[in-house]
C-alpha cells in the first residue's frame, strides 16, 4: 500500500496525467472523486488524497477522518 500511495502521489504531483498513467491509478482517482462528491465539493483534491492515503485508501475511514 505504501508503494502504491507513493506512486500515486508522484503521478498527481510530479508527472503529467497522460492516458496511460490514468489507467494505472483509475481506482485511486475514482475514490478521490467519490470522497469529494461525498462532501459536495467542500474539500479539494489534495485534502481528499491526504485523507485517503492516510487511511490506506479506505473510503469509509477517510470520510470519518474528515468529519468534524
Amino acid at each position: 500500500m505504501f508503494r502504491q500511495t507513493a506512486r500515486h502521489w508522484t503521478y498527481v504531483y510530479a508527472t503529467n496525467r497522460s492516458e496511460s498513467n490514468k489507467q494505472i491509478f483509475k481506482e485511486f482517482d475514482s475514490k478521490i472523486r467519490r470522497l469529494i462528491d461525498i462532501f459536495d465539493g467542500h474539500i479539494d483534491e489534495h485534502k481528499a488524497i491526504v485523507a485517503l492515503s492516510s487511511n490506506n485508501w479506505d473510503l469509509e475511514k477517510a470520510t470519518q477522518a474528515l468529519l468534524p
